[in-house]
């Protein structure tokens, strides 16, 4: 897509309310509002600005859970601390 000279807004644009809408599940899936569902990554930067960062996860949410990488758990176990998930939020 960016080959084809979209701007990053398009094809992240494309990537979520795009595929929804191909499925005619915009009510549902798609984008971040109240009563859809939301599994979403949470970016290291703004990939509007460069796109390429979609490749730098910080974090991982499934079902409102907040998802914690392997090398988190390691790093949580040698500082002897507990891991509790995030309980949903809505």
């Amino acid at each position: 897509m960016q080959k084809a000279r979209m701007s990053p807004r398009d094809i992240l644009f494309a990537a979520t309310m795009g595929g929804a809408k191909l499925l005619e599940q915009e009510q549902k899936l798609g984008s971040l509002h109240s009563g859809k569902l939301a599994d979403f990554v949470v970016l290291k930067g703004d990939p509007i600005k460069d796109l390429s960062l979609i490749r730098s996860v910080d974090q991982v949410w499934k079902g409102g859970v907040r998802q914690i990488f392997f090398s988190e758990k390691r790093y949580l176990k040698k500082k002897n601390r507990l891991y509790k998930p995030i309980s949903p939020c809505c």
